[in-house]
């Protein structure tokens, strides 16, 4: 009976490694989970730098669909705002914004005719100002519409959306609504709406603007040239995921149903 568990023994022995046979074993096994654990992480990097770009993409076109849509419905492209009610002007001051700042991405600048609901809204109505005739009178929609400007402009690589809406001297109440900075709160930006943060990582903004929907005619838009009906922007996104560089551009073109141009 010994002899038999005695034999049973030296047949476990036998399966299992010696000294050496694990030395030898080892560093291969070492090295079989290095390459798996590297192409995990090279294949991770690859789908976190395709989301990346797939988000980036995204972002960019529908930052130029906004800036589209508004385009659509101006009724001026202007080159300055003019001095603004602080904090509400640039740089949280009464500084004017102009659309093509030396050495700074441009700011798209555009006039629109304040609505009593969503300009889309079918039932929207113009929001007029109250003189020279009465509100609320037959005569009252020959009064001048009431118009606000809208403004995109970029600020430390973030590309806002600003709104100015008069707040006085309107026969009702339009359904645009101010926006300042994040944080202001005094004079101008009491008890308004934030500014809306459109796209990040913005390193570039370009915009031409065009006396027609052909790519001729180009112009400066500005109080003393409306005849500018079409613009045309583009943007550019700089960022790295992962170690690698996303560098993505596209551009986009409208024309305003209410500028006739030239």
């Amino acid at each position: 009976m010994q002899s038999s568990s005695n034999h049973s023994l030296g047949r476990l022995k036998e399966k299992g490694l010696t000294l050496v046979e694990v030395l030898v074993v080892a560093p291969m096994i070492i090295l079989i989970i290095g390459t798996v654990i590297v192409a995990i992480v090279a294949l991770t990097g690859e789908s976190l730098v395709r989301r990346e770009t797939n988000a980036v993409v995204f972002n960019v076109q529908s930052a130029l669909d906004d800036m589209e849509g508004d385009a659509q419905k101006a009724t001026s492209f202007l080159y300055t705002t003019g001095t603004l009610t602080t904090p509400q002007g640039k740089g949280n001051s009464t500084s004017a914004f102009l659309n093509n700042t030396s050495g700074q991405p441009d700011t798209l600048i555009i006039r629109s005719t304040a609505t009593t609901t969503n300009p889309f809204d079918p039932n929207r109505q113009i929001v007029y100002t109250t003189a020279p005739n009465t509100c609320g009178t037959p005569d009252e929609s020959k009064n001048p519409p009431v118009a606000f400007t809208i403004i995109y402009f970029v600020d430390s690589g973030t590309l806002w959306k600003r709104t100015i809406v008069p707040t006085s001297g309107n026969c009702s109440s339009p359904w645009q609504r101010n926006s300042c900075a994040a944080g202001q709160t005094t004079g101008a930006c009491s008890g308004v709406l934030q500014d809306e943060k459109v796209l990040s990582n913005v390193t570039a903004m370009n915009i031409t603007y065009y006396t027609n929907p052909g790519p001729t005619g180009t112009v400066v838009a500005d109080n003393s040239s409306p005849s500018a009906s079409t613009m045309e922007v583009s943007i550019t996104v700089d960022t790295s995921i992962a170690g690698k560089a996303i560098n993505y551009q596209a551009k986009t073109r409208a024309t305003s149903v209410n500028i006739t141009g030239t």
